[in-house]
């Protein structure tokens, strides 16, 4: 299958010497370079982008069930009781 023509910009990074090292490394041990791991990461970016993050089924089912840390103990105990069995009028 041919490849299609990409058309290559050049585009100069300023980053902090230690982020350049590293990806210089991960780029050797992965026999690729760091110009392609930067399209790479670009090119996930636009599907993330595009695509709405969900979260695992079953991590959905648990939504809500942990209590607001801003609340006394007491008070979620309450509320619970009262969603559940009606409240006290």
């Amino acid at each position: 299958m041919p490849r299609t023509a990409t058309l290559h910009v050049p585009l100069n990074l300023k980053l902090p010497a230690d982020r350049i090292l590293m990806g210089k490394k991960f780029a050797h041990l992965h026999g690729t370079t760091v110009s392609a791991l930067v399209s790479e990461v670009f090119g996930a970016l636009g599907q993330i982008e595009a695509e709405p993050l969900r979260l695992h089924p079953l991590l959905e089912q648990l939504a809500g069930i942990v209590p607001d840390p801003g609340k006394a103990r007491q008070d979620v105990v309450m509320e619970e009781l009262e969603r559940k069995y009606g409240s006290r009028s």
